[in-house]
């Protein structure tokens, strides 16, 4: 195999991703973790790479199994960011959360850690097949690419022996798209994949044959780590159907290479036959499993909102990959063997039901049909992306008629394409191009249904599920710490559930709604200690996201744990409560040519907190007053608030932006001045237009500012030590010289002293001296670390995010209270003199017009004008009935009518009046 390296790969190399950090706050990250993963029942040791990671020392794994210490040398002192790790034997294979905590910048984010079943060592491999590392087959080998050149492995085969060759990188977190090759031993290449996928391989002729594997863009180093693994066992390609339902005991068709028993399927994938194997999997069907999902692997935005378990396919030679299984809620149908690829052929369904069906051969057009009633509502909705497929599915609904001479006709009911919907944003994307529809039926009769892959998918695992399901309201909830705001042309800043006292943090709750679920979802926590506070939090109707936001109180004490939220909302008239699935993101990778920054995230197995006490944050606002701001609409509303800032951002301007809710996107910048410890937010409803109600807002700031790296206490503590060494050092000086003083006196009366005295002198003498050489090292020591210290403390330039705390604003309909009317009532031809009175909000004090709406079809009633002067809250009017008037009881409403901002507000009151008839005199 050629080593040279192409000059365009090395161009790819050099534009590639970076890891610049801006310079915000620091807050500790991690970047990688190797090895990667282990051997159930297992002890090996651990190096972290991050950064901020000053005094970390712990390792925080989501399974309870895996437990770690920090390693120490031989003299007992830890080793910064070495762990020795043990993995328990009854941990099951798959991939888990590892998060560093406990130091000075809190909490890091999570990094993938994962446990394998087959033994397993370090990479040792050299650039070239002569330098291979010799490995045997079932073994997995963590390793980190090379930059810019290939690793090189050699194993033996026995003729017709089919192995699998796989490189997990993306999977643990890893930068690395893995590239694989495979050669014998004369250097020929027999197999390549350049996009990260498992290399199937059967040996030709018994021998040594080699492996090499590099990163796509030849990047390598601490960030490049991977888990190659070479083996017999069983991989699985797909499984059908990729869906059950919950507490079902069924059969399913697995897909894939060197399944044991495994029967000839007829077909390829990749270029390689796939063998197929019956199991028989039981799914969970408690409460708790049909909203949960279980995964060992993984899983993205996109499938976050999915519930479901991983199933794996056990062997002598080693557990499989997992393969995801999906809950159901209807039957499950798949497609038949029968073609159905003409309207005439459509495979009849049986709604509701989950057909399962595939994108394949290339162009492959499949048919349904189904009988519904009219005004069913259904919800029809693919799911062939979220499987993991690169698809793009289409379908289109036709209804089918006939008339009386039994001709057919067909007319198109909606053609669905993707509509995406991204609820997470930039950090969590769940945009997918699966498509879905909600079906009112229009008429009782046949219902067709076509559907095919955009992208015209040949591959044999290009598998969909089309749900015809009964309306169902719900929803999942996905929860995460949201991070700074990104400095122009610089990375993404990590988000981490780390709070210096005195910070507030926001979590991000996301709502997957489901099935046009659109009540509010009301957010509450658990797990947070005294010293933190949590504010109220609702995703409202029509929103899909909101912001919980947490605060260390000022004086809290250092603390790290595990949190969990909830939300609680009406499902069909039932109260129901659905946990939140925990996401964060493990890597987020900077190209400096683009100026963008790819940012990966998941959901993870848990959310932990930590609060430092060391830390205090440079910038706090809060309401002055922990009260309900309550306004009318269109009026001006101004909320005082409270500024605290140390001397690095104190003579600093700071703009702040108001959020929490979706008529605040446009929302003018306000400044709170530069050393002022008071400023003022003014909300003009009138331009904002908050609809009525209550909402939680809050105020954001992003700061250029100073910031040192070392507190003050921190200096103090040292200067003291140093202060403390230096007399130490001082008093062992003059030990040392009297020791050494008393000696020299002894020596020279040689006649009185003798040869004991001398030698207890010396003794003294020498351990003075050493004494005096330790104390002399410390004080060194100590003068080091303060001016080392001195150095890092020195302010350096930050630009900084911070949040205020949330507050809570209620608009009401009107700057008045229009108060209730008496019934009263009025003869034919007579008057009635009726009192208004209104209760005066907010400072409200201009003139208020009173009117009366008459029913339809009144006659003879009319009403005198009434305006009520400023600033008073009553005024008269009268009625009169002339002798036509309708008599009857009369349902009028009292209308009061005034102007705030140029924008008119109107209330209103019932008033019940009776109209009594006066019968005329006949003449005789």
């Amino acid at each position: 195999m050629k080593q040279a390296i192409p000059l365009a790969v090395l161009m790819v190399a050099f534009l590639t991703a970076t890891n610049t950090i801006a310079q915000q706050l620091p807050r500790a990250r991690i970047t990688s973790i190797f090895p990667a993963g282990g051997q159930q029942g297992t002890t090996m040791e651990v190096t972290i790479a991050g950064g901020d990671l000053e005094e970390a020392k712990q390792l925080f794994f989501s399974h309870p199994g895996i437990k770690a210490v920090p390693k120490k040398d031989d003299n007992g002192k830890v080793v910064a960011n070495q762990y020795a790790i043990t993995i328990a034997k009854s941990v099951p294979v798959g991939i888990y959360d590892v998060q560093v905590g406990g130091g000075r910048f809190g909490i890091t984010n999570v990094r993938a850690f994962a446990v394998g079943d087959l033994p397993e060592a370090k990479a040792t491999a050299g650039t070239s097949a002569d330098k291979a590392m010799e490995i045997k087959v079932g073994t997995t080998i963590n390793g980190q690419a090379v930059a810019r050149n290939y690793s090189f492995f050699k194993f033996t085969l026995k003729k017709g022996q089919r192995i699998l060759v796989e490189c997990q990188a993306p999977a643990i977190d890893s930068k690395m798209a893995p590239v694989l090759v495979i050669q014998n031993a004369g250097g020929l290449e027999l197999e390549r994949n350049r996009f990260g996928e498992s290399l199937d391989f059967t040996a030709d002729a018994d021998g040594d044959y080699f492996t090499a594997v590099h990163d796509f863009t030849y990047g390598g180093g601490a960030e490049h780590m991977y888990r190659l693994t070479v083996s017999q066992r069983p991989y699985i390609d797909f499984i059908v159907p990729p869906v059950g339902k919950p507490g079902s005991n069924a059969q399913y068709t697995v897909y894939g290479r060197n399944l044991p028993s495994g029967q000839d399927s007829g077909l390829m994938l990749g270029g390689k036959q796939l063998q197929k194997k019956m199991v028989t999997i039981n799914l969970p069907g408690d409460a708790a499993a049909r909203v949960n999902i279980a995964c060992s692997t993984p899983v993205g935005p996109m499938g976050a909102g999915f519930d479901g378990v991983d199933y794996r396919l056990p062997s002598a030679a080693g557990v499989s990959n997992p393969v995801r299984i999906h809950f159901a809620g209807d039957n499950v149908i798949s497609e038949a063997g029968a073609a159905n690829d003409q309207p005439e052929s459509a495979q009849k369904l049986p709604v509701p039901c989950e057909y399962v069906g595939t994108f394949f051969p290339r162009r492959d057009r499949d048919w349904v049909t189904f009988d519904a009633k009219k005004d069913d509502v259904y919800w029809l909705e693919v799911v062939s992306e979220r499987l993991g497929v690169p698809t793009n599915p289409y379908f289109r609904v036709e209804r089918v008629t006939k008339n009386d001479k039994g001709e057919v006709k067909v007319s198109t009911v909606k053609e669905v394409q993707e509509s995406p919907v991204n609820i997470g944003g930039a950090t969590f994307n769940t945009t997918s191009v699966d498509p879905s529809f909600r079906l009112v039926v229009p008429e009782d009769g046949t219902y067709r249904v076509l559907l095919y892959d955009l992208y015209n998918s040949e591959a044999a695992n290009s598998l969909y599920r089309f749900s015809i399901h009964r309306e169902a309201p719900d929803f999942r909830l996905v929860a995460m710490p949201e991070g700074a705001v990104a400095i122009a042309n610089q990375p993404v800043p990590m988000p981490t559930g780390f709070l210096r006292r005195g910070e507030v943090l926001p979590l991000k709750v996301m709502a997957f709604r489901r099935d046009g679920f659109n009540e509010p979802i009301a957010l509450s926590i658990t797990g947070l200690p005294n010293h933190i506070t949590a504010s109220k939090a609702v995703i409202a109707s029509g929103q899909n996201s909101a912001y919980l936001m947490l605060k260390a109180k000022d004086d809290a004490p250092t603390w790290t744990g595990p949190i969990r939220l909830t939300g609680k909302s009406t499902v069909e008239g039932k109260p129901v409560t659905r946990a939140a699935r925990n996401a964060g993101v493990s890597s987020i990778v900077y190209n400096s040519q683009t100026k963008r920054s790819n940012v990966r995230a998941r959901l993870t197995s848990m959310l932990q907190l930590q609060v430092t006490s060391e830390e205090v944050i440079p910038v706090a606002f809060a309401p002055k007053e922990n009260k309900v701001y309550e306004l009318s609409r269109f009026g001006q509303l101004k909320i005082p608030f409270m500024v605290k800032h140390d001397s690095g951002f104190k003579s600093i301007d700071k703009k702040v932006k108001l959020f929490g809710h979706s008529v605040l996107s446009k929302f003018k910048d306000v400044t709170f001045a530069k050393n002022k410890d008071e400023a003022t937010l003014d909300l003009n409803l009138n331009t904002y237009k908050l609809p009525e109600g209550e909402h939680v807002l809050y105020l954001r700031t992003q700061v250029k500012g100073k910031y040192s790296r070392v507190t003050k206490a921190r200096t103090d503590a040292t200067a003291a030590e140093q202060k403390k060494a230096d007399a130490a050092a001082v008093e062992a000086d003059k030990v040392a010289k009297a020791a050494a003083a008393e000696l020299v006196a002894l020596n020279k009366n040689k006649e009185v002293t003798t040869a004991e005295a001398k030698a207890a002198a010396k003794k003294k003498s020498d351990e003075a001296a050493a004494k005096k050489k330790t104390a002399d090292t410390a004080k060194a020591a100590a003068a080091k670390k303060v001016k080392d210290l001195a150095a890092a403390a020195k302010p350096k330039d930050i630009t900084a995010t911070f949040y205020s705390m949330p507050f809570t604003v209620k608009v009401t309909a009107a700057p008045i209270d229009l108060e209730p009317v008496a019934a009263a009532q009025v003869k034919q031809g007579g008057k009635l003199e009726l009192t208004v009175n209104l209760t005066r909000k907010y400072g409200f004090a201009d003139p208020v017009t009173i009117g009366v709406a008459l029913p339809k079809g009144t006659k003879g009633l009319s009403v005198s004008k009434l305006t009520i002067a400023k600033g008073q809250s009553t005024g008269k009017f009268t009625l009169t009935a002339t002798d036509i008037a309708t008599a009857n009881d009369l349902a009028l409403n009292l209308e009061a009518t005034l102007k705030l901002q140029n924008q008119t507000i109107k209330v209103t009151q019932p008033l019940k009046l009776k109209v009594i008839e006066v019968k005329k005199e006949t003449k005789k």
